[in-house]
């Protein structure tokens, strides 16, 4: 293949390697990301958000999302909040992950998926998801991802006011986390299962599971989430008007765990005031109020005011709780406002790069087609250049035939004659054939010295921009000599039996005679001056005692005797 052709294939490659980099940045961010995910869930989020608007392929946006849910999983165990990617993008990598993904992925990326549509208030579409991603992770028997599922329908029919359904599934997914030994979530499954007998007012059952699930976590040393449970016995009691047993079991909660003492100190401030003890009230309540919410905080200032009977202290709470209420409602809804907005410019800028990437898919995929077509269309005439050529050697090598029988012919028809049949006209049309034949075999072999690659780089040379154009290397001297000797041996042998090859000068001159090429050309393709080609002109005429033939090609013509 010339040179040409391969830079322009490697330059494809390398247009190709150069668009794949992107690829390969992708995944070592995403396998960081992985890496640090139960570490540092914040760093992997970052990295995550870096990796979102250069990728391109189905295959690796369905991973990202993927992890962003893993991370963000990880990163509300810390009850930290994070922006939670959009619908689209969790519906573009189920499509994904629909075709491609194990049972564990898909099961996962549907309840991730059901969990935004669920936040979009989509609930009907998002109960589907999660059925759907719940019959997958059954027949799969992947018992905890199961469980998880079935956590988020509940969250669905709480929302509904389904409680009965709400606590079916809890149950449901507590049981399949014991099926997983995941006692910790089997736990906080049965702690939620409380919860929702709590709301049909079924306290004595509710304490029965919270105990339950204390048990359980007794077994793996799990304070935090003790301490979580024992807030929850606190709360149910509270409900049962046992003051004493509900102010024991927040105490315990606060021995075990002290990252939500702020919450808890509030608790016991409602508690002690419901007791009728407001000094203690009071003193949970001061200890509550830097870290709480200032509403909160106003309400329970109308709380003790109001049971010490200062009316005006405690009207003037209550106004506040209420103003403070109402600018937090105003400012949800204006962050909600603001979160909608926020994702629709993301699904925007994601709507956007998905655009480029057909757009750049497409143009690769063109640009590798018309590559083809051109190795393809190349190949091809290739093919019928070369056909070409052996049909004309095929012609040559028929001439030849013919030549040797009609001068076989003539000899043995002069021998016969004894040297006197020369003067008829049948032996003079016979000479006359003989010499039409040698000038056609001359000139065929000179058309195929013509069409080689080193004779059409040659041409080229003196049909091209000569200032632009370099001389002839050793290995295309090479293949045109040895094309000489193939075509012209007899020749070939008159030229070296004058000219020895030490020669270089004279010896390439005579090569590039067949060419019948302008003084200039031969000086580009020589490398040399035009008046040292003149000089070497001069030199071979002397050599072959030329001063008659002023052609040299005409001379090689009349003197060949290769047929």
């Amino acid at each position: 293949m010339p040179k040409k052709y391969i830079f322009r294939l490697i330059l494809f490659h390398l247009i190709f390697y150069t668009s794949c980099t992107l690829f390969f940045e992708e995944r070592r961010l995403m396998d960081r990301a992985e890496r640090l995910m139960t570490l540092n869930p914040d760093s992997a989020k970052a990295l995550l958000d870096e990796v979102e608007f250069m990728m391109f392929r189905d295959k690796d946006i369905a991973r990202w999302a993927l992890l962003s849910g893993k991370v963000e999983d990880e990163i509300r165990k810390t009850q930290k909040s994070t922006a939670w990617l959009s619908t689209n993008q969790w519906k573009r990598a189920w499509s994904y992950y629909e075709k491609r993904g194990t049972p564990e992925e898909q099961a996962t990326i549907l309840y991730y998926y059901g969990r935004s549509l669920y936040r979009d208030g989509n609930l009907n579409e998002a109960a589907d998801e999660y059925l759907k991603g719940l019959e997958i992770a059954r027949q799969a028997n992947l018992y905890s991802t199961a469980g998880y599922i079935c956590s988020y329908q509940a969250e669905l029919y709480v929302d509904k006011e389904m409680v009965d359904e709400a606590a079916e599934k809890y149950g449901e997914a507590a049981e399949f986390h014991r099926k997983a030994g995941n006692v910790r979530s089997q736990a906080l499954a049965l702690a939620d299962l409380s919860f929702c007998y709590r709301m049909e007012e079924k306290q004595e059952d509710a304490l029965r599971i919270l105990q339950q699930a204390d048990s359980m976590l007794v077994t793996i040393g799990d304070d935090i989430s003790r301490s979580a449970i024992k807030n929850g016995r606190a709360l149910v009691y509270e409900d049962m008007l046992k003051y004493d047993s509900a102010e024991y079991f927040y105490l315990k909660s606060l021995e075990l765990d002290t990252s939500e003492q702020n919450i808890i100190f509030y608790n016991l401030s409602l508690l002690y005031s419901k007791k009728g003890d407001v000094e203690k009230s009071n003193y949970y309540m001061e200890k509550s109020s830097p870290y709480l919410d200032g509403f909160m905080v106003s309400y329970q200032r109308y709380l003790l005011e109001k049971s010490k009977d200062n009316f005006e202290p405690a009207l003037s709470n209550l106004e506040q709780f209420v103003e403070m209420q109402d600018s937090i409602r105003m400012e949800q809804n204006k962050n909600q406002v603001l979160e909608i907005e926020k994702k629709y410019d993301k699904a925007q800028v994601i709507n956007e790069r998905n655009q480029l990437e057909i757009y750049f898919q497409t143009l690769l995929m063109v640009s590798l087609l018309l590559f083809i077509a051109y190795l393809a269309l190349f190949w091809l005439y290739r093919q019928w250049q070369n056909r070409r050529i052996r049909e004309k050697q095929n012609e040559i090598f028929r001439l030849e035939s013919k030549y040797d029988q009609l001068e076989a012919e003539l000899e043995k028809k002069y021998s016969a004659s004894g040297g006197g049949d020369q003067s008829s006209e049948e032996y003079g049309a016979q000479i006359r054939e003989l010499e039409n034949l040698k000038t056609t075999l001359f000139d065929g072999k000179l058309e195929l010295l013509k069409q080689s690659p080193a004779g059409k780089k040659i041409q080229k040379l003196s049909t091209g921009n000569i200032t632009q154009n370099r001389p002839l290397n050793k290995r295309d001297w090479e293949a045109l000599e040895n094309l000489v000797i193939k075509f012209f041996p007899k020749l070939y042998s008159l030229i070296t039996g004058v000219i020895p090859r030490s020669s270089a000068d004279l010896f390439r001159l005579c090569l590039l005679s067949f060419f019948e090429l302008p003084t200039k050309t031969e000086a580009i393709v020589m490398g040399e001056k035009d008046e040292i080609i003149r000089q070497n002109r001069t030199r071979l005429r002397k050599k072959f005692q030329m001063e008659n033939s002023p052609d040299i090609l005409l001379f090689f013509r009349n003197r060949d005797e290769s047929f």
